[in-house]
């Protein structure tokens, strides 16, 4: 109830500080006591219902207070005791009266650990997954100490026999708080039923021996999938022309290709092939550099100019490949860079999609225009929705397959074998045999051509383990055949 105009307001109050007391850490059994102060700052008295817990019981008030009154503007000091036992404990206690508006309370959060070991699994629970019958599988688990205390391990049992302990520490284990061992499963499915068993480990974690699942199946082997590119040769001579965006995010991209220049150069000269390398970065598109195998050009000249002058047009890739093709007419600034028995390779670098000034597919026909059956590699953001540091490579991506090309991916983090397949793509000559990596099942075996299947016009030949493809029915070049089945003898 208020009082008169000008009086102070009659009735009780209740505060209890702090909101949050820590009351530290300490080894289990031991006791660490705290004070809280509690007041009245209203004007009458009240007097104490009896306190309220909730949260761990290792948590004990030592003064009585139900009953309690405490006059205004009292204060009263209440020690708290915690006698640690488990690592991170944590209890609320709540005061109330009935001289207070129905409803309020006062409380305080109590905190404090226990100085303990603890064990625990990475991963928890171990998942094989699927392995193929009779293949041997491998997992790796880790015993850690999350605890804040020494841990030792005394005994580690695995129940069941479908999976293996294959190697463990010597026990018994000593780990410090954070510190981790190995040991590793094994798993030889030799059934299709779902497998499940526990791996027990004992210790001086007060919670006791702690257990983890292991678990697993037997499968069929997968469907092996092999991927091929028809080349389009012979060629003897094969001229290069690079398109490189030269904007800031490139220039990891940039280094792995450096990285690569030596190993594409040796494969240029194991191919035997008279070989141009132009570099192009700006609008007129006229080659900030020409590399030859004439001239004695070497990877480290290559990897030199792969960082270029460049304008505001660098991210327009088809166009500044459109002008660099234009300019390699007679008179242009890139005359005698496409030879006329030589085959056009383009290749296109970047982490963006194209923004040339009209559609991928008008560029593409001028240079076609200029480079007859050129082909090109795209080496961008995957399709459809990019990846981590680059965005799809649209205009670039559709140019590629539009020329039986290669779309590859700029975000893998090696490009060890990209130009090496590129320069086989469009100087080496047909083939009508294609290696299989392992021997399938015959029945399963199923051939495509771009992604439609054929059916007829091969056979599978046994002793060469290899799809042969009848005379005259031979995929063109630049084709993707594709080979699919399962193999008799193939583990993960």
């Amino acid at each position: 109830m208020g009082g008169l105009e000008g009086e102070p307001e009659v009735r009780a109050e209740l505060l209890l500080q702090p909101a949050v007391l820590d009351l530290g850490e300490a080894e289990p059994g031991a006791v660490l006591t705290g004070e809280l102060e509690l007041s009245n700052p209203g004007t009458v008295a009240l007097r104490l219902d009896a306190p309220a817990w909730s949260g761990s019981s290792a948590f004990s008030l030592l003064d009585e207070l139900e009953g309690v009154e405490l006059g205004p503007g009292e204060e009263r000091t209440l020690v708290v005791a915690y006698t640690p036992s488990d690592l991170e404990q944590e209890a609320v206690l709540r005061l109330s009266s009935a001289d207070l508006p129905e409803g309020e309370e006062v409380r305080s959060t109590l905190q404090g650990r226990a100085l303990v070991p603890r064990l625990s699994f990475e991963p928890d629970p171990v998942e094989f997954g699927g392995v193929v019958l009779g293949c041997d599988a491998r997992q790796q688990l880790d015993l850690v100490n999350t605890g804040s205390a020494p841990l030792s391990v005394d005994s580690l049992v695995l129940q069941g026999s479908t999976f293996a302990l294959l190697e463990r520490p010597e026990l018994p284990l000593s780990l410090e708080p954070g510190e981790r061992a190995s040991l590793e499963l094994g798993f030889t499915p030799l059934a299709y039923d779902p497998a499940e068993e526990l791996l027990w480990a004992g210790s001086d974690d007060p919670a006791g021996a702690r257990s983890t699942s292991v678990a697993g199946e037997g499968t069929d082997a997968a469907r092996i999938e092999e991927l091929f590119r028809q080349p389009d040769g012979p060629w003897e001579q094969v001229d290069f022309i690079f398109y490189i965006d030269q904007s800031g995010s490139m220039d990891d991209n940039r280094r792995k290709l450096s990285e690569q220049s030596v190993a594409f150069l040796d494969h240029l000269a194991e191919l035997d092939l008279d070989w141009q390398i132009g570099v192009v970065t700006r609008s007129h598109g006229c080659a900030n550099a020409v590399l030859s195998r004439e001239a004695g050009h070497t990877a480290a000249d290559f990897s030199g100019v792969l960082k270029g002058p460049f304008d505001s047009t660098t991210e327009k890739g088809l166009y500044i490949m459109e002008q660099a093709t234009a300019e390699t007419e007679e008179g242009g600034c890139n005359e005698g860079l496409l030879r006329e028995e030589g085959r056009a390779a383009l290749v296109f670098v970047s982490d963006e999609p194209d923004q040339s000034p009209e559609t991928w597919d008008t560029h593409l026909l001028q240079i076609l225009g200029h480079a007859p059956g050129a082909m090109i590699a795209a080496i961008v953001g995957e399709l459809p929705e990019g990846c981590t540091g680059a965005e799809p490579g649209i205009g670039y991506a559709e140019a590629a397959i539009a020329t039986g090309g290669m779309l590859l991916s700029i975000c893998e983090d090696e490009w060890s074998s990209y130009l090496e397949d590129f320069s086989d793509l469009v100087s080496q000559e047909p083939s009508g045999t294609f290696l299989l990596g392992y021997e399938p099942e015959p029945d399963s075996l199923e051939v495509s051509l771009d992604g439609v299947e054929w059916t007829s016009g091969w056979t599978y030949d046994a002793a060469l383990n290899a799809v042969i493809f009848d005379e005259g029915a031979w995929p063109p070049g630049g084709a993707e055949v594709g080979l699919s089945y399962v193999a008799l003898d193939f583990c993960d």
